[in-house]
């Protein structure tokens, strides 16, 4: 499972909701620029520690459990990319404000269904009781806690906080939930592509300023 190039151990996490990080996973959907971080199991599986999902010594004994079985990795990957694009779809209508399909919508609670019955609310020592995910089944264990986050993120409301980064030229679309003050937030990251939408918009000035002259 090693051996390919991959920054999903790295990526950041601006989404403000573990299901919005994993839906960033991939970006520049459509375009020539689309960049997916997770191409294997052992991708999905640097995500998850790198995310909190899972710790290391967990990500250890999954990784030698799919050693064994091909058909499980082949599996876990297939059904975490198709969740992944799921929630994506859901996510993206809602950030350009147009109600999400039912049969996504009815998908999304299917697989809520079947990934949460493994899960057990534990006591977490602060009060409050929440959902735990087992090691086994590896599926559950990884995929749950994300289409949980999914159904929490539509259940909470204040869904006009979550948008899409325009990016250029559609490179990025990564998704987040605004949490500023004054809902104001327009790009993943101020950093990355919000300074890449100034430069390009100093260079068009610049251009149109030497052409007037």
């Amino acid at each position: 499972m090693l051996g390919e190039e991959t920054r999903a151990g790295q990526l950041p996490l601006v989404g403000g909701i573990l299901a919005l990080d994993f839906t960033n996973t991939s970006s520049g959907r459509g375009s020539e620029a689309h960049l997916d971080h997770i191409r294997t199991t052992e991708h999905l599986i640097l995500w998850a520690v790198h995310s909190g999902i899972l710790a290391g010594q967990d990500a250890e004994r999954i990784r030698m459990t799919l050693a064994r079985d091909k058909q499980k990795q082949t599996e876990l990957l297939v059904e975490a990319l198709d969740v992944r694009e799921l929630i994506y779809r859901i996510a993206s209508r809602i950030a350009s404000k147009s109600e999400p399909s039912k049969r996504d919508l009815a998908r999304l609670r299917d697989e809520f269904r079947v990934l949460l019955e493994p899960a057990s609310l534990d006591h977490m020592g602060d009060g409050r009781y929440d959902w735990s995910f087992p090691e086994k089944p590896v599926t559950s264990s990884i995929i749950g806690p994300i289409v949980l986050s999914a159904v929490e993120m539509l259940r909470q409301g204040q869904l006009d906080r979550l948008k899409q980064c325009p990016g250029r030229d559609g490179d990025c679309g990564w998704l987040f939930f605004d949490r500023t003050k004054n809902a104001s937030r327009r790009w993943c990251e101020m950093s990355v592509c919000g300074n890449r939408a100034k430069v390009r918009r100093h260079r068009e000035r610049q251009f149109w300023a030497e052409d007037v002259g």
